[in-house]
């Protein structure tokens, strides 16, 4: 008989604020004004956060046990973020926040075109039904899981397909973005990307393949390579939703919201898996 580990992160679901009072408003972009989607919207370590619509809207429900000098914090790739203390904004209605694009300094682009033999993979493809599960730490917008994926030798490594196994039990598309972090002291760091990239999927069960080759994604050195839950209509997916994982030496990490603290996860690696080219 098969045997399924599943970790269950009930121990995170002691959320900090309770549905009381709902903040809403809109984000767009200073320069032009046009709405932002999927922007990262949260209280600074607590798990209190959502993302933006394709709207630029948003709904924060909130609880007046949140303290005065906690901070919102606003971020996205490709934006400055921009953070309020709670006690200057808990009073706003219908609030407009605007995010300055950053002057991003472009790499040049170069083409890299990459024999078979020249392909590899890091981290193992699931490609059947797996022995055991995993899934976010929460239902929320902007809830993520990540895994450390190891670049050996520190040669430059770029990354051109990323797999993991989904089972949902959903009719409903699922929706992500992708995120990479750079390795920071084994932990999660700063974000490495300059553009969102955004995938979804109505398999249901089975593998999903995301083609990372368009962003020209190169690294020399250890990332972490995970997926963000996030919606377009802001509304939580129902039902269940679990990844492949891998009983291994953990370096697999979550976070509630998308501005809470990163918690290391136990006993189990999130299964995820990369194509790199390493010219």
């Amino acid at each position: 008989m098969v045997f399924r580990f599943l970790v269950c992160w009930v121990f995170l679901l002691n959320t900090v604020c309770l549905s009381a009072q709902t903040l809403k408003g809109k984000v767009v972009d200073e320069k032009t004004g046009q709405p932002l989607a999927y922007v990262n919207i949260g209280i600074v370590h607590a798990r209190l956060g959502t993302t933006s619509l394709l709207d630029g809207t948003f709904e924060l429900d909130t609880d007046q046990s949140i303290a005065a000098d906690a901070v919102l914090r606003f971020s996205m790739v490709g934006y400055t973020a921009r953070e309020f203390r709670w006690k200057d904004i808990q009073q706003e209605k219908n609030w407009s926040v605007s995010l300055q694009p950053t002057a991003v300094e472009i790499d040049e682009i170069v083409v890299v075109s990459c024999q078979t033999k020249k392909l590899r993979k890091i981290g193992k493809r699931i490609k059947r039904m797996p022995m055991s599960f995993i899934s976010f730490s929460s239902e929320e917008l902007g809830a993520e899981i990540v895994s450390k994926i190891t670049i050996e030798d520190n040669q430059e490594t770029h990354l051109t397909q990323l797999w993991f196994w989904m089972e949902a039990a959903i009719k409903d598309t699922v929706f992500f973005r992708v995120n990479v972090y750079a390795d920071e002291g084994g932990q999660p760091g700063k974000e490495l990307l300059k553009e969102n990239i955004l995938t979804a999927t109505a398999i249901g069960k089975g593998e999903v393949a995301v083609d990372l080759q368009p962003y020209h994604l190169k690294f020399k050195e250890n990332i972490f390579i995970g997926i963000e839950y996030i919606h377009p209509t802001g509304k939580r997916t129902t039902g269940s939703l679990y990844f492949a994982g891998r009983l291994r030496k953990p370096q697999s990490y979550c976070r509630y919201t998308s501005q809470s603290e990163w918690t290391k996860i136990p006993l189990i690696n999130f299964g995820f898996a990369v194509e790199v080219c390493q010219p």
